[in-house]
């Protein structure tokens, strides 16, 4: 009995109950019978219901928390800004310094992704100051959250600004600055800045690779396109997810190159084609080229003043077959 009621077994009893997800009660009783707690077991309950959606329920146990520090205030806050409610997470930081609770970079990350979520480029530049006036430093953690924050909320210059300042930049680092050149449609940034991390010998994965293949989209560059994606599966051993293809699949048929998409068909693995978003991409790509090759038949007929050319669509979309007489008019 004396081993069940000790503090660290308890605690990770409940931990282990909350992460099952479906044992939500059984961790909450471990919590209610425990005679004594120390912090960990308050962090461990309100994190733990946080994690499971019991947004309210760690409320009311964070409120009864007879001390709390700094980890529990921000697994508190962190709560609210998952939970979709970044005001009430800022009320709660308000609070806490208040209560002269120094926050830590968790903390600051979790707002600014607070600011994110408002779309607030106001309160998240009052974040960023706060944050270089209380000696915080741009680590990765912190500089990326800043990064994603200014580019969402409109400001790609700051966004760069905190990328160039940056000492450490980790995979996350790049990836959201290669994300926000793309969405602001800067296409040749995005290819530069992969470039660079590629010499910082980071190793990109497959979310780098969603927006250096979506810079190839913008560019129309099927060259590109074609380069970068051979690079992702042979060099770096990338299996392709679905943005991948789309990708590609969009860059072959804006260049009307049939063939060539039945060809990169081929190379998708059974597996792959089995997913059913795959497949109907493929056959859309496909008769996509044959309608514009259609069309360009059609128009060939009317400059020509030909007559009666059809498309039999009836045929496989690689070998169309164009029956039908041709006859020149006198």
């Amino acid at each position: 009995m004396g081993f069940w009621s000790d503090v660290y077994v308890q605690n990770n009893m409940m931990n282990l109950y909350f992460k099952c997800g479906k044992n939500v009660n059984d961790g909450c009783k471990v919590f209610d019978k425990m005679r004594v707690r120390n912090v960990v077991s308050w962090t461990t309950a309100i994190a733990g219901l946080i994690a499971c959606g019991k947004l309210d329920t760690a409320r009311e146990i964070f409120e009864k928390m007879p001390s709390k520090d700094v980890v529990s205030w921000s697994a508190m806050i962190d709560g609210y800004v998952k939970c979709d409610q970044p005001i009430k997470a800022f009320d709660l930081f308000k609070r806490m310094l208040v209560d002269n609770v120094r926050p830590n970079e968790f903390t600051l990350v979790s707002l600014i992704k607070g600011c994110t979520d408002l779309g607030s480029l106001k309160l998240g530049r009052r974040m960023h100051d706060f944050a270089l006036k209380n000696g915080f430093e741009l680590g990765p953690f912190l500089g990326t959250a800043l990064i994603d924050m200014y580019s969402k909320c409109g400001s790609l210059d700051d966004a760069v600004k905190v990328f160039g300042l940056m000492q450490v930049r980790n995979l996350a680092t790049w990836n959201t600055m290669i994300t926000s050149f793309g969405v602001h449609g800067y296409r040749n940034e995005v290819l530069a800045v992969f470039e660079e991390m590629v010499k910082a010998n980071v190793v990109p994965d497959v979310i780098t690779f969603v927006g250096v293949l979506s810079a190839c989209v913008q560019m129309k560059s099927l060259e590109e396109g074609q380069k970068y994606f051979t690079l992702m599966t042979e060099h770096y051993g990338i299996t392709p997810i679905l943005e991948h293809y789309t990708c590609m699949v969009d860059l072959y048929t804006r260049a009307n190159e049939l063939n060539e998409i039945c060809a990169f068909g081929d190379t998708i693995s059974a597996s792959t084609k089995a997913n059913h978003n795959v497949a109907e991409l493929l056959q859309e790509s496909k008769l996509t080229c044959v309608d514009e090759m259609e069309k360009l038949i059609h128009k060939h007929c009317r400059d020509y003043d030909l007559s009666d050319l059809v498309l039999d669509h009836s045929a496989t979309p690689t070998q169309p077959n164009f029956i039908g007489s041709i006859q020149i008019a006198s």
